[in-house]
């Protein structure tokens, strides 16, 4: 059975966001996180519907951790800021 969340240094992350960050990054390009596999890593945050601080606090260890195209950081970025005006927050 798969769990939802991966445990690191004792710590819950959303383990489907970090699997689509190391796949996008296995063996292809750069090893950067593209502007598209960015979609698809917002995609994922927002499929509940809301963005939840596990989700978040993911993201930033992926900001952290991984390493993202320029456009895949500003497509990121704007999205949260839309996000957030939106109210969603």
């Amino acid at each position: 059975m798969s769990s939802y969340y991966k445990k690191i240094d004792g710590v819950d992350y959303d383990k489907a966001m970090l699997d689509a960050a190391d796949e996008s990054i296995k063996g292809r390009g750069d090893g950067r996180i593209s502007h598209e596999d960015a979609k698809a890593l917002f995609e994922k945050m927002k499929d509940g519907g809301k963005i939840t601080d596990t989700e978040l606090r993911t993201l930033d260890y992926i900001y952290k951790h991984y390493k993202l195209t320029d456009a895949a950081l500003k497509y990121i970025e704007e999205s949260l800021a839309e996000y957030k005006k939106s109210g969603n927050e």
